[in-house]
């Protein structure tokens, strides 16, 4: 499948780039697909992750603000109000919204696809196991396109005209 990549001027800052991914001959980013879903009675956790996200593009990409998942990452949505969503859902093993992303340096984010985390190994989750294996597929490809330099960190928009197969 090919993996193209859309920037994100609107979330991108001076300090990161923003960007996600746009998978085969989609007309919608990964990030839009997210962003489109219904979370019912979670508007006070993404409004969180939604204000992380600008925490990050505003001060760096920082490690304690994501999730290390092997190559991938999740923004690290530590929401307060956790216990309450799972007593109304009856799910003790809901472990919250996890938006699945890649990052390099301070400064670069790629934003991928999430869902509602329900068990704890996200391979095995029916919610976010594709888009967490997918993630893992992506960031593996983006690793060895820098490594093989088909892609420049060092260039301002290094992801333009950049095709990867997974």
């Amino acid at each position: 499948m090919k993996v193209s990549f859309q920037y994100w001027d609107g979330l991108s800052t001076q300090k990161v780039r923003v960007y996600s991914v746009i998978l085969g001959d989609s007309k919608e980013s990964e990030f839009d697909k997210f962003e489109n879903k219904e979370f019912p009675g979670r508007d006070g956790e993404l409004a969180y992750l939604y204000d992380l996200i600008e925490l990050i593009t505003e001060r760096g990409c920082r490690k304690h603000y994501f999730r290390f998942e092997q190559n991938a990452n999740a923004v690290a949505v530590l929401y307060d109000d956790i216990d309450d969503i799972r007593e109304q859902d009856g799910n003790s093993a809901d472990q919250g919204i996890r938006l699945y992303c890649y990052i390099r340096e301070d400064d670069l984010l790629v934003l991928f696809n999430g869902d509602v985390k329900t068990v704890q190994n996200p391979r095995d989750c029916p919610n976010v196991g594709n888009h967490f294996k997918r993630a893992l597929k992506i960031a593996s490809k983006i690793d060895q396109a820098i490594a093989d330099g088909e892609i420049n960190l060092d260039d301002p928009f290094p992801f333009t005209d950049i095709e990867l197969e997974i």
